[in-house]
């Protein structure tokens, strides 16, 4: 019996003040998480507020040389924080700390998940999920605590007159620039370390050929493309032209296919932490429960044993971003031992394999995990069969579909195409 493939999406928030001289993602961030009353930031900072003060006052008794950049601004300057958020200068840290808070970089909330800050934007880590229903009502839920913080954020009266905070579920700016919706699953210590080290072929046949092609059916859509890619009109995802190297460490950048970040939660001799990190930032609450449910039986069968495909890339890396860009999905993709296959055909040969799995599976699963999966498999085999037929059929069920026909609907009214 595979262990159970309990998950937990880290979603990374893009942040920008309106309206602003400088935009400063770092201070922005600050002041929203300053403003989560989910996690009791408020109060917190009200008790703490006055404390802090005083020992900043009393610290900026002591003599101060100030740099030869001179950005520093003094706690009785009489600079407001909107002028200070403004301002092209960087804020004193002892400042700002004392005044508003600088505890604020990590909130734990009441529904076990994180709000943090991490490079500078807002992130929200979910609380960790057994089912793909309480995956995506935990991720939604992080969407209301998001935007009630900004909101009361720009309500404040801290920034200048007419800026305005905005924040984006996205995966790119459209200037270089990506940041990541990761998703992490338990995996048992023998199966990550068959599909890192020990049997990688298991990855190159059945994993990465999955978690590629799954973006037929939880990409978020862009327009264009980016990282210098060659030019499209659009795409299923907002990632796949980000990714240069098949295996490896990091994240921000040459940020491969598969990452090994090494990071247990859980005893190590037992569990490990199956880090992804090509997907995209769903808001469809469809893409998430087929992203997050669909992987969960691919990643139990590999456990298993149960998963004898081979779809073995010539180029993983130009196979994603030929998917990310198959409107049609009749794409032939170059397979290594010869032949090709499409991803649409693909993602029907991995259904019909959980399918198999699940029934045969049946009497060793719990009986929500088990109605749990079969609602994945009626979802999932659904949507395969629409977009065999005709993707509009989607067009309110996943975030690239819903897009893609908001976005041709005004193409059409004003008479002009992608480019």
């Amino acid at each position: 019996m595979a262990t159970p493939k309990l998950v937990g999406i880290e979603t990374e928030y893009g942040i920008f003040v309106l309206n602003a001289a400088t935009s400063n993602p770092f201070f922005a961030s600050r002041l929203v998480l300053g403003h989560c009353q989910e996690a009791g930031a408020l109060l917190k900072r009200q008790k703490l507020k006055e404390a802090r003060l005083a020992q900043a006052q009393r610290a900026q008794q002591a003599a101060y040389t100030a740099p030869e950049t001179q950005d520093i601004r003094l706690l009785d300057s009489g600079d407001s924080l909107a002028e200070m958020v403004s301002a092209e200068q960087p804020i004193r840290a002892e400042t700002y700390m004392a005044t508003y808070g600088w505890d604020y970089s990590s909130l734990m909330l009441p529904n076990g998940s994180r709000f943090y800050i991490d490079h500078a934007h807002p992130e929200y880590c979910t609380a960790e999920a057994r089912l793909p229903r309480t995956a995506v009502a935990v991720d939604k839920a992080g969407e209301l605590i998001v935007e009630r913080s900004r909101q009361r954020a720009n309500a404040s009266g801290l920034l200048a007159a007419g800026e305005e905070i905005a924040i984006y579920k996205n995966n790119s700016d459209h200037k270089g620039n990506s940041y990541g919706c990761h998703e992490n699953y338990l995996l048992s210590a023998a199966l990550y370390e068959d599909l890192i080290m020990r049997r990688f072929h298991r990855t190159l046949r059945v994993l990465i050929p999955f978690l590629t092609s799954r973006a037929i059916f939880c990409g978020s859509g862009k327009v264009g493309s980016e990282n210098e890619k060659a030019a499209d009109g659009y795409q299923l995802t907002q990632r796949a032209d980000f990714f240069e190297t098949l295996i490896g460490l990091q994240t921000t950048h040459n940020r491969p296919l598969i990452n090994t970040r090494d990071e247990p939660h859980a005893a190590r001799d037992d569990y490990r932490r199956f880090h992804v990190i090509l997907g995209d930032a769903n808001m469809a609450e469809y893409s998430t429960f087929l992203k997050i449910g669909t992987t969960q039986i691919i990643l139990s069968m590999l456990e298993d044993n149960a998963i004898g495909l081979d779809f073995t890339f010539d180029d993983p890396i130009d196979a994603y971003q030929t998917i990310s860009r198959d409107l049609t999905f009749s794409r032939p993709l170059q397979l290594d031992g010869g032949g090709s296959v499409t991803a649409l055909e693909m993602q029907r040969q991995f259904y019909a394999a959980a399918r198999d799995y699940v029934e045969a599976k049946a009497q060793e699963f719990s009986d929500d995990l088990l109605a749990a999966y079969r609602e994945v498999l009626l979802v999932w085999a659904d949507a395969l069969d629409k977009l065999g037929r005709d993707w509009r059929l989607l067009s309110t069920r996943f975030d690239w579909a819903i897009k893609r026909n908001l976005l041709e609907r005004y193409l059409s009214s004003q008479r002009t195409d992608w480019t």
